[in-house]
């Protein structure tokens, strides 16, 4: 099962977190990028604001972004909360009408010491946030139910950052992590989950610490490779699922193009980096 490229999906409105199409926009229009902070601090403040009122921009901005930008391209259309553990599932529609999930998981009590939650009193309440990075997904693992529906597409990096956003929106804990561990092979969206790295980890966006986010993969190997010596910082989580070649191609397909020694030579050389 070889890598194969996938279009990406067109957006009427695209979203204004999303970095390449901003700067494909500003350079359209002869803007200089240190306009991208002013964008993006004024509307996180103030999310209600038309964008072509956003301050301190010139003003040859103002109706693009107007016509062809928003704070938001997709909506939360279901809220679902655990009683068991307060885990919280957002089922979320694109603009195009596409669903995906991401899912706010709660930092159990438990993690923390008796005193130090006396201490910071709320502060203990802390979320995880496992996020899509496609619609659907090609590599058709056995186990994986978002395997059976295909590939309907990559996601925008901007539709990934707006994930955040919706969880936010809730008003719950702090969400101090991230874990791309929700719908699609991140790895196979990898410029686009690039991009919204750097957008979470952005001071002028959403100033996440690098080390608080974790890509998981099937195990491809080069894009692996990639990541670790481009996003250095990041933490990387593998799905083995099988203690050997055999059994892990025979419930995951792609294993077959990923062999496990080559895969396993690369998760020694990610824990010599992270030793470092």
């Amino acid at each position: 099962l070889g890598l194969a490229m996938v279009k990406q999906r067109a957006l009427a409105t695209k979203p204004i977190f999303d970095e390449p199409a901003l700067r494909e926009l500003f350079s359209k229009h002869g803007v200089k990028e240190r306009h991208l902070a002013t964008i993006w601090k004024h509307v996180l403040n103030n999310p209600s604001c038309p964008l072509e009122d956003i301050p301190l921009i010139p003003d040859r901005l103002r109706q693009p972004l107007r016509d062809e930008f928003a704070y938001a391209t997709s909506q939360v259309v279901q809220v679902d909360e655990s009683n068991l553990d307060g885990t919280i599932k957002l089922l979320v529609r694109l603009q195009d009408g596409g669903e995906i999930e991401t899912v706010l998981i709660r930092q159990s009590a438990d993690d923390f010491p008796e005193e130090w939650k006396q201490a910071n009193e709320r502060r203990w309440e802390r979320y995880t946030l496992c996020i899509s990075s496609q619609v659907g997904c090609r590599l058709g693992c056995t186990f994986c139910a978002t395997g059976t529906m295909g590939l309907q597409g990559n996601l925008w990096s901007g539709e990934i950052l707006e994930q955040l956003l919706h969880a936010r929106a809730l008003g719950k804990g702090q969400i101090s992590n991230i874990v791309f561990m929700g719908m699609g092979e991140p790895l196979e969206n990898y410029e686009s989950v690039v991009a919204a790295i750097r957008g979470f980890t952005d001071r002028d966006r959403f100033a996440m610490a690098w080390r608080s986010i974790t890509v998981s993969t099937v195990g491809i190997v080069e894009k692996m490779r990639r990541m670790m010596k481009e996003l250095p910082k990041v933490k990387l989580a593998v799905s083995l699922h099988a203690p050997n070649q055999e059994l892990r191609q025979e419930i995951m397909p792609v294993a077959k193009s990923f062999k496990l020694d080559s895969l396993m030579q690369a998760i020694d050389d990610y824990s010599k980096l992270e030793a470092h």
